[in-house]
């Protein structure tokens, strides 16, 4: 089996609780992408390039990879997003829902409120070799289980939904407070 624990890596783009699809004709699956950061963490980094290439190369031992060929592990330096600068990106899917823990290794649920988005994990993955013709062939990450690990800084970009409010002064704050004084009495 070709099944590894990556430990500490930031979550984004988590779809652990529903699937999701990246288009209405693709099949919705459980995923996640994993950020691994190029410095920090060069060992295990230089380990999945290893088992990936060693994947490839057993599955297709001519010299040549198949034209349409995709990895799993991907430099974050080549996509659009600053949060991806200076790291690899492993993806990770499965068509099951996977478990996921806490750190105490209790089971975690959706309103826990974790895992989210920029906080890091340790996460059971398994990687394989998938050949379909000429129209899609790989290595490909299975996800396996997700484990919190600790918090990070949030990759929601939603921002705060209050933000551009302010307290109101007046006749209206005097009612709310008249409301309040009355539902104390």
């Amino acid at each position: 089996m070709n099944d590894i624990v990556i430990k500490n890596a930031r979550l984004s783009f988590p779809s652990l609780w529903a699937p999701s699809a990246y288009d209405s004709n693709a099949v919705k699956k459980y995923s996640a992408i994993l950020l691994l950061d190029k410095k920090d963490d060069a060992a295990a980094i230089a380990t999945l390039k290893q088992l990936t290439k060693a994947l490839a190369k057993e599955k297709w031992p001519q010299a040549q990879l198949p034209k349409k060929f995709h990895w799993c592990l991907q430099d974050g330096d080549e996509a659009d997003r600053a949060e991806y600068e200076g790291k690899i990106l492993v993806k990770a899917n499965n068509k099951k829902r996977v478990p996921i823990i806490d750190k105490d290794l209790s089971l975690l649920v959706e309103e826990d409120g974790r895992p989210y988005p920029g906080c890091y994990v340790n996460a059971k993955v398994r990687f394989y070799a998938w050949a379909n013709g000429t129209s899609f062939n790989g290595v490909l990450c299975s996800l396996e289980a997700i484990q919190f690990a600790k918090d990070g800084d949030s990759f929601s970009g939603g921002g705060n939904a209050l933000d551009g409010f302010s307290a109101i002064d007046g006749e209206i704050a005097a009612d709310v407070e008249a409301e309040a004084e009355e539902f104390l009495a």
